[in-house]
C-alpha cells in the first residue's frame, strides 16, 4: 500500500470515532428559581403509560420533560387538577391518577 493508501485509511478511521463521539443529550436549562419555587401553585401531570399523576411546580415540567426526552422516554402532560385528588402530599408527590368526573344529568 502507498503512504497516501494509509494516510487515508487512518483519517477515515479518526473521522468515523469523533462523529460517533458527537452524540451527546442535550443540556435541560432553565432551572427553577427561589421564587418559582415559593409560588404556592400545583399541576398535575399524568404519565400515559403509567396512569401515574404527579404533582408538580409549574417551573418543574419543562425540566422533567427534558429529562424524558434525553431518555427517549414519552413527554408529560399537564391534566386537570381533579385527578391530582387522591395524592397526599405537596410538590413532586406522586400516586394513581383519580378517574376524571364525569357530570350527573338530572332526570
Amino acid at each position: 500500500m502507498s503512504k497516501l493508501s494509509i494516510f487515508l485509511m487512518i483519517a477515515t478511521i479518526v473521522v468515523a470515532i469523533q462523529a460517533d463521539g458527537n452524540v451527546r443529550p442535550v443540556r435541560c436549562g432553565d432551572r427553577c428559581t427561589i421564587k418559582d419555587l415559593q409560588d404556592p401553585r400545583l399541576l398535575c401531570v399524568r404519565d400515559r403509560t403509567s396512569n401515574t399523576c404527579t404533582k408538580l411546580r409549574p417551573c418543574r415540567l419543562p425540566e422533567w420533560n427534558c429529562i424524558r426526552r434525553n431518555a427517549g422516554r414519552e413527554l408529560l402532560r399537564e391534566t386537570c387538577l381533579s385527578q391530582c385528588r387522591r395524592i397526599p402530599g405537596g410538590s413532586s408527590a406522586s400516586g394513581p391518577c383519580a378517574p376524571k368526573k364525569r357530570p350527573v344529568s338530572k332526570d
